[in-house]
């Protein structure tokens, strides 16, 4: 399953939840890598590396869609979290609602599931990554819908805005 086309066909909500805390690449994605380099080496990034991405959210949320991701996020923050909480609370002016969590709430409230996407409340999809966090694919699940909606909502009623979180 692809998930760019998945991602295109959403006419109302695309929520989004990141339980890991590194994702990579096989070194190949040069954007990543310019990414990495620039915060390891001035603490900052440019968010015009990621303008396509950008351009997406843009043009989902002038559609109507509703865009929300939240970020589980564990102490002590690693670089790559300290770099990804850098880049969404920048996000977050494309329309993008951006929300973070600690590891012990998500523990207190019983949620014991791995990244995936609600799409518009009628589609899950599981998020596949390898023994090193690089990502492998998506898979559908619809048995579980009621379950993931459940867990949006208990996540989304859990968690700060970016723009509040402060470490």
């Amino acid at each position: 399953m692809e998930l760019g086309k998945e991602l295109n066909k959403s006419i109302k909500e695309i929520f989004r939840f990141e339980a890991l805390q590194e994702y990579f690449s096989d070194g190949s994605d040069e954007i990543e890598n310019e990414i990495s380099r620039q915060w390891r080496e001035a603490g900052e990034i440019d968010m015009d590396l990621m303008e396509e991405w950008h351009d997406f959210i843009r043009k989902k949320v002038e559609e109507g869609v509703k865009m929300v991701w939240i970020r589980i996020v564990e102490f002590p923050l690693n670089d790559y979290t300290k770099s990804s909480l850098y880049i969404y609370k920048k996000r977050v002016e494309y329309g993008i609602d951006i929300l973070v969590i600690t590891k012990e709430i998500v523990d207190k409230l019983k949620i014991d599931v791995k990244d995936f996407y609600l799409l518009d409340g009628k589609k899950v999809l599981l998020m596949k990554y390898g023994k090193s966090n690089e990502y492998l694919g998506c898979k559908l699940d619809n048995k579980n819908i009621e379950k993931y909606k459940q867990y949006r909502d208990l996540l989304i009623e859990n968690s700060l805005p970016v723009s509040d979180f402060n470490y």
